[in-house]
């Protein structure tokens, strides 16, 4: 996704160049959890919300059968309007327990990303999060045409998202030191003889 973001933007024959390469920069933002095994509560886990929604709408339209004018309330069968409220009621529940709050996540991702193991005082880490919406927001409104940019502005982006990146995402060099003693003992072992 990254590699093709930045292919695209520096095809300047391209006139949509900057829509497309926004694209893949938001869906790279919206993968990355899963790519760096942080673990969030994937939203569409459960029930998609088109299906939670297609349900409710049967519920409305048993409601509002044979009901002539929808705003006179008169019309409305008493053990219809109780079954629609109960789903409705459902709905919501079900929609607040399996879609956290955007900031919610994304806090969650700051916190496992962050190399030091440590909490960061709430106000950065509020920051933090803002700065991931920020950075989020603007690709979102770049890619579907919503914000006209430059090619100026557009990589000043690319690379606030990148240092973002970059500044959580230490390499584990510690995998590699026992393979970097083997090298050095080795090539020690040559040097006596």
């Amino acid at each position: 996704m990254y590699l093709g973001a930045l292919m695209v933007l520096k095809d300047e024959t391209n006139p949509d160049r900057f829509s497309l390469s926004a694209h893949n920069m938001r869906e790279l933002m919206a993968k990355a959890p899963s790519y760096m095994d942080v673990e969030l509560k994937d939203p569409y886990s459960s029930e998609k919300m088109s299906n939670k929604v297609d349900n409710l709408g049967k519920e409305w339209n048993r409601l509002i059968k044979g009901v002539k004018k929808i705003d006179d309330c008169s019309e409305l069968d008493e053990v219809r309007l109780k079954k629609f409220l109960k789903a409705y009621s459902k709905f919501f529940e079900w929609f607040k327990e399996s879609r956290p709050k955007f900031k919610t996540r994304v806090a969650k991702l700051i916190r496992t990303l962050d190399p030091t193991g440590l909490s960061l005082p709430s106000p950065i880490e509020e920051l933090r999060v803002d700065e991931w919406g920020f950075i989020r927001d603007y690709f979102l409104r770049v890619c579907h045409h919503d914000k006209l940019t430059n090619i100026v502005e557009f990589e000043s982006w690319l690379h606030t998202m990148e240092r973002f990146f970059l500044d959580r995402l230490q390499p584990h060099t510690y995998a590699d030191l026992n393979l970097i003693k083997s090298i050095i003992r080795a090539g020690e072992g040559d040097a006596n003889t």
